[in-house]
């Protein structure tokens, strides 16, 4: 679902509401992306310390076939693979049903 809706937003939306598509689902799948940005008014060790929870909430969802399903949605998008899912996922999230 998450490659098809950047696939969708690529072809339908002009490119500025485009990058803000991807920007936003990026985002949402690793919420803590703003804080390490270069942009940001925080300090060395405020960084170090969200990279720090973003590698553990990253590695906490390695184990959820949902986060995971989005994950593989947001890379194969980017890499122009297209089908279906990978049938080890589908058949966790057949059973976490």
């Amino acid at each position: 679902m998450t490659r098809n809706q950047l696939l969708w937003a690529k072809r339908h939306l002009p490119p500025k509401e485009y990058r803000a598509v991807i920007i936003k689902t990026i985002k949402d799948y690793f919420p803590l992306v703003t804080f390490l940005s270069l942009h940001s008014p925080l300090n060395l060790r405020q960084r170090y310390w969200a990279l720090v929870i973003w590698v553990k909430q990253s590695l906490s969802h390695c184990s959820d076939p949902f986060y995971m399903a989005q994950f593989y949605g947001i890379y194969h998008y980017f890499i122009n693979r297209f089908g279906d899912c990978p049938q080890k996922l589908k058949i966790k999230l057949a059973k976490s049903r």
